[in-house]
């Protein structure tokens, strides 16, 4: 079972959901939602855990798609949860279809043990009783209507999928045949002649650096073509101390 999962503004763009779905399917979806809650109570009734924990994950998957005007009923949701429905209602089918003849319960009795050898006989006896049978009190028959009730249910779970999601794919058929290929050529024109200064800024921007690099290159040789000037050392003076001393 796949829990659509998302936080708010998460940055990823939403796919639109058909107007159609928002105004004439939603009121069928919660339809659905009350029937799915409907039958987990009757399934809990009968002690069926995991159809029931099956059934509720669905009932919540309906309801969060449902909620803010079906803003979160995407197409591929709708169909992930028409193919494990429909799954699960062909299995529950198999087992109702073994059951519609009659339901068979077995008891194990121990009908003697010998202490001195350990050996133990059992009696073990099968009984078939109808598919709903008063004599076999609540329990037995909130079994059997849990049995009865979730192939139907699952089943109609994947037949609104089917039918909510064919409107999602005419949807974009129809966007698709609107915009034609001239208006996607002239898209991506538009696409080309925005990107067009940007590719032409880079190109003077390399191309003045390459100047520039050339320009130093220049200046460099120039520099070494030069001759170097010939250094001067400087005449040794005597000390003021010495001239007076001559004198």
């Amino acid at each position: 079972m796949v829990i659509p999962l998302g936080a708010p503004g998460d940055g990823l763009e939403r796919e639109p959901v058909p107007t159609h779905v928002r105004e004439h399917h939603a009121k069928w979806w919660w339809c659905l939602f009350v029937v799915l809650l409907m039958s987990m109570i009757i399934q809990l009734a009968g002690q069926a855990i995991f159809s029931a924990l099956y059934t509720g994950i669905s009932a919540y998957i309906v309801w969060y798609m449902l909620r803010d005007s079906c803003k979160e009923m995407s197409a591929i949701c709708l169909m992930m949860l028409g193919l494990m429905s429909a799954m699960q209602g062909v299995f529950d089918l198999i087992i109702l279809c073994s059951m519609l003849g009659g339901r068979r319960e077995q008891h194990t009795e121990r009908t003697h043990y010998d202490e001195k050898t350990g050996s133990t006989e059992y009696k073990v006896r099968f009984e078939w009783h109808p598919f709903f049978d008063e004599s076999q009190g609540t329990l037995y028959n909130m079994q059997s209507l849990a049995r009865l009730v979730s192939p139907i249910v699952m089943f109609t779970t994947a037949a609104l999928c089917y039918w909510s999601h064919s409107y999602f794919e005419t949807e974009m058929l129809e966007s698709e045949s609107v915009m034609g290929p001239d208006a996607l050529g002239g898209l991506a024109m538009a696409s080309a002649v925005a990107a067009a200064p940007t590719a032409q800024q880079a190109t003077a921007e390399a191309a003045s650096e390459s100047a520039a690099v050339v320009a130093a290159n220049a200046l460099a040789a120039v520099a070494a073509t030069q001759p170097v000037p010939p250094r001067r050392e400087a005449l040794p003076t005597s000390p003021p101390s010495a001239a007076r001393g001559s004198g």
